[in-house]
């Protein structure tokens, strides 16, 4: 007998959603740097800015909100999606000493908005991603196929059933 199907709702969808708004200042901030690199100060020896550098700062926080997004909108492995969605927040506490990852400070660097207006930006992503990670953990019975990529590698075959004995 198989398990009943849960019923489907918005939340995973919604969770979706709210990364890819996460994930927007990220990518904004990841293209400005690579099609207009900005000058070093003398003091860190002046010249322009490597191009790729903001892909590079900036992948391991897209990356993740974009794999999990779209795991959310297909209601398909729910550990990725959970993961996408907290992996950043992750990354920024672990890079808080640095302070190069806040995406608050980019933009007010990056653009003329006022300090209070980037930091506004800043918590709503921060906020986008955990209530992302809030609505996949309470819709976790929507999800789909294989949770996680160990259950994918050693798990029983896709068709396999087990037999009631």
């Amino acid at each position: 007998m198989s398990a009943p199907q849960s019923k489907r709702t918005w939340r995973p969808v919604l969770a979706g959603v709210l990364q890819i708004l996460a994930c927007l200042p990220y990518i904004f901030s990841a293209l400005e740097l690579y099609f207009w690199p900005r000058d070093l100060p003398v003091s860190a020896g002046g010249g322009k800015i490597w191009e790729p550098i903001g892909v590079l700062v900036w992948v391991p926080f897209i990356l993740p909100l974009v794999l999990g997004s779209i795991s959310s909108l297909i209601r398909k492995a729910w550990g990725l999606a959970l993961i996408g969605a907290l992996l950043p927040l992750v990354f920024t506490v672990l890079a808080a000493p640095w302070s190069v990852t806040s995406i608050g400070t980019a933009l007010f660097y990056r653009t003329e908005w006022p300090l209070g207006v980037c930091r506004a930006i800043e918590f709503s992503v921060y906020a986008f991603m955990v209530l992302a990670a809030a609505l996949v953990v309470w819709s976790r019975r929507e999800f789909t196929g294989r949770s996680s990529a160990g259950e994918h590698l050693y798990g029983p075959p896709k068709g396999w059933h087990r037999s009631e004995d």
